[in-house]
């Protein structure tokens, strides 16, 4: 049953919007996909999201395939003058215009961290909560948003998109192959503050700066060693398992 018109708005669809945006406090969201798990507020939203299931795309007709005018509504007509890029709300091109500016309006209230949007901040905020809203549904593991949630899920379907230009190797994510790509071209921007190492990537330099510090987080789960990274205390355990190193 559609509501009857509030007399506060211009017009039926401005009470359409109304409608809709209150559901984003309320948590309701009466439109289901009929292929996935996944609701939404508004059935623009459900439109948007199933043609990624059809692989039907905005300006395609759904009969032939031909391409017809894009209505104003999906138009990206909002343009940003210092790349470029085009954007389909304005609210969504402001937010973009903060990666040229370098402003970051939205402050944490745990830590100094800052970001320029209000769901950079809320991602961020989970770390200090531990709020892990996105499960997986092949094991018992979750995460704070669902991009990790997205990766996570490649280890379980084998799905690995990004390829590497210099061989054949391929990563389930793009910092996955960011890295793999620094052995090609030997840049190690990370550097050590306690000495003159550097490294590929951020988790080896973590890992090395404990020898400076002592720090040994992994610990064996059948003697007492403790070790600096994964990587060693996973050695360690074929001592007491008599598991052998495999060779290529």
């Amino acid at each position: 049953m559609i509501p009857a018109m509030d007399s506060r708005f211009s017009s039926p669809r401005a009470c359409r919007r109304n409608i809709i945006h209150q559901r984003s406090h309320a948590g309701e969201k009466p439109y289901s996909c009929d292929q996935c798990d996944k609701r939404f507020r508004g059935p623009s939203g459900l439109k948007y999201h199933q043609r990624s299931h059809t692989g039907q795309k905005p300006s395609q007709c759904a009969d032939n395939g031909q391409q017809v005018q894009l209505t104003q509504s999906l138009q990206k007509k909002h343009r940003c003058e210092k790349c470029l890029k085009h954007f389909r709300w304005k609210r969504n091109l402001k937010i973009h215009q903060l990666i040229h500016t370098g402003e970051k309006p939205y402050s944490c209230s745990h830590c100094e961290k800052r970001f320029k949007d209000s769901s950079g901040l809320k991602i961020h905020q989970r770390s200090h909560t531990g709020e892990k809203p996105y499960s997986c549904s092949h094991c018992e593991k979750r995460f704070k948003d669902s991009s990790g949630l997205k990766i996570h899920q490649r280890s379980h379907t084998g799905e690995k998109p990004y390829s590497c230009s210099h061989c054949e190797k391929r990563f389930k994510d793009s910092s996955g192959l960011k890295s793999h790509q620094r052995n090609h071209t030997g840049e190690k921007p990370y550097s050590c503050s306690h000495c003159e190492k550097r490294f590929k990537d951020s988790s080896g330099l973590k890992i090395h700066q404990r020898n400076h510090t002592g720090e040994k987080p992994y610990s064996c789960s059948h003697c007492e060693k403790r070790f600096r990274g994964p990587s060693g205390l996973k050695y360690h355990q074929r001592s007491h398992t008599g598991q052998k190193a495999s060779t290529t």
